[in-house]
């Protein structure tokens, strides 16, 4: 239960930063994708750890970034 909730917190923190980067008109195509690159690794980071923290092995893909 509390790895259901802690996965909902970190997508909510993704979509969250996600929405940001898109709103920030004043970021170069290259600046931006390199903070979207950022934020899918800092995702993944987090969930690695939610799998060493839970003994979890989730089958997750961040997809590709396209400039």
């Amino acid at each position: 239960q509390y790895v259901v909730s802690a996965m909902a917190d970190l997508q909510k923190t993704y979509a969250a930063t996600f929405t940001e980067i898109q709103k920030n008109k004043d970021l170069s195509a290259d600046a931006r994708t390199k903070m979207y690159e950022h934020a899918a690794a800092l995702r993944d980071s987090e969930l690695n750890l939610l799998e060493q923290i839970y003994g979890i092995d989730l089958d997750w893909t961040t997809p590709d970034i396209a400039a």
